[in-house]
């Protein structure tokens, strides 16, 4: 957000046409924001990702792991990836 935001400030000198960029691209970044999270299959693949993120980080670092489990269990409530979040973080809890 800053490398857009600094030289839109060197340009415009600040001013009006700086709040105008700033907020558009708030506006934009959010809705791509929400977006992402009504759309199910993009959902899913974040989940994904998180789910082989903190499953490489078990071994290593199961702290950091169960952070991203409980990052998972926050952000997809009620979801497959999220009870496989659950089950990996009592496993964890169990071995430390």
């Amino acid at each position: 957000m800053l490398l857009i935001a600094v030289p839109i400030f060197i340009i415009t000198n600040g001013g009006l046409w700086f709040e105008i960029g700033c907020r558009s691209l708030c506006a934009i970044w959010a809705y791509i924001e929400v977006s992402e999270q009504l759309n199910p299959s993009i959902a899913a693949r974040r989940s994904k990702r998180l789910l082989a993120k903190a499953a490489r980080l078990e071994d290593n670092e199961p702290s950091n792991a169960i952070v991203v489990y409980q990052q998972i269990a926050k952000l997809f409530p009620n979801t497959t990836a999220s009870r496989e979040a659950e089950r990996n973080i009592r496993t964890l809890k169990q071995n430390l």
